[in-house]
Formats: C-alpha cells, structure tokens, sequence
C-alpha cells in the first residue's frame, strides 16, 4: 500500500537534493511539472505577482537541482544585472553612457570567464611561460552561459531603448530565471520575451494546445533520437582512432543531429 506521507517525504528529498541530475524527460521531471502546473492555474485567480514568483521559485529550485549550492550565481547575477543596467541609464547620453555599457558587459561575463575559461588560460600561460600553474578545481555550472547572455541581452535592449516601459525587478528576475531556457537555452531577446510575461495566454486553447503538443514532439526527439545518438556519438569521440572514417564521419553527424533533437 502507497503510503502518501512516505511519497510527499521522498518528493521533498528529491526536491532538496542538489546534483542529482534532472532532465525534462524523467518521470519526476513530469511530475512535479504537472504540480507545479497545476498550482500555476491555481495562482491564475490571484495578483499576477503571485505568479510571477511562483514561476521564479521553480526556476531557482530547477538551478539548486541542477549545481547545488553554485546555483547563488543565477540570483547573484540578477540582481546585479538590474541594479547595475539602472544606473548604467541615469548616466548621460553619449560617452559616459557608452563607458558604463562597456563596464557593465564586462562584469556580466566574469563569471562565465572565470568558470569557463581559467583553466584554459592557465595551460596557455604553463605553454607560453614554461610555468607550471595547477589547474583550478572548478565545476562548471550548468547553464551559466545562457543566464550571463540572457543578461547581456536584457543591458544591451535597455541601452538601445527597445524598452517603452521600465522593467521591474520581479520581471526581470522571471526573465532570468525562466527554467526553459536556462539549462539548454535558446538565448531570447529580453525586448521579445520580458512583454510577454504581462500578457498570459492562458485562455487562447489553440496556443495552449500547440503549446502542448510542441513539448511533447520535443520530449520524444530527446528520449527517442538525442540520447540514442548520444551513446554512439561518445564513442566515437572517447577514442576516434579505434573506428573507421566512415564511422567517425557518422559520429559528427550523428552529434550535429543530437544537439538538434536535444
């Protein structure tokens, strides 16, 4: 017999357990999507900002599953992003302003250099230097390369006043945090998407049933054809020399055609 305060207790470990992996194609990816739905139109009767930080909640949670405790970046990110892309619009019109831009782009990238790139610079540096510098023992967290240019986005469409209103903070903290986009992207223009949180679709049934019917096209090309592909294609670039042209050449395509699946 199913016991139900035994399942909300393995939910709940689940939940709060970090780096234990979580893809849109798991059944406990589903079910706590169907949950969080659920609640969502639940929400629908109240404020819209309760709405807002019900899907922002979930987006954090999504980050702390995915990198643990890394995952302070994502609202580290945020809100220095929004405060600083402010004060970067109360600088006047022409150089100053420009300097600020430069500035703020730069800071929004160091941490995707740091985790991304330190490493790589340090083997140049031993290369070049005939040093010997040990490699920093760092994890790269999940998504950070799509929530720094998602950022980037947002200063770069303030800076051209593509925006005819401010963006709140609520907003912009949906904007980034939105969990799907921040584990695989696509990276979207913040003066396309930040309009369309104000404006829900949930009475449109045609665009919910498409909706719909895309994800579930989008969840079989991952289980069925991407994570096949992938078996094949780590292979083939685990050890490249041990198979034949042909087969390497099917292994390029082969990934060419999982990262599109994927």
């Amino acid at each position: 017999m199913i016991s139900f305060k035994q399942t909300i207790h393995e939910l709940s470990s689940f939940l709060t357990t970090p780096n234990s992996g979580w893809s849109f194609c798991t059944l406990s990816f589903l079910a706590v999507f169907i949950i969080f739905f659920a609640g969502y139109l639940y929400i629908n009767k109240y404020q819209k900002a309760w709405q807002k930080a019900y899907v922002v909640l979930f987006g954090l949670m999504f980050a702390y599953k995915a990198n643990g405790t890394l995952m302070v970046l994502l609202p580290t990110t945020t809100l220095l992003s929004w405060f600083l892309t402010k004060k970067m619009m109360r600088l006047r019109r022409g150089k100053p302003r420009k300097i600020g831009f430069s500035i703020l782009i730069l800071i929004e990238l160091m941490p995707l250099l740091y985790y991304k790139y330190s490493n790589l610079t340090l083997d140049v540096l031993n290369h070049l230097l005939q040093s010997n510098f040990a490699p920093l023992q760092l994890l790269l967290p999940i998504g950070i390369s799509f929530y720094t240019f998602q950022a980037i986005s947002y200063t770069i469409d303030v800076y051209k006043e593509h925006f005819t209103k401010k963006t709140n903070l609520l907003d912009y903290c949906f904007y980034l945090t939105f969990f799907p986009l921040l584990i695989a992207g696509p990276i979207t223009r913040a003066h396309i998407l930040i309009p369309q949180i104000n404006t829900p679709q949930l009475t449109n049934k045609q665009l919910i049933n498409t909706g719909l019917w895309l994800i579930i096209c989008g969840m079989l090309k991952k289980a069925l054809v991407a994570d096949y592909l992938a078996q094949y294609n780590n292979w083939i670039f685990t050890d490249p020399l041990a198979y034949t042209g042909f087969e390497n050449l099917m292994g390029v395509l082969g990934f060419t055609l999982q990262i599109y699946c994927d």
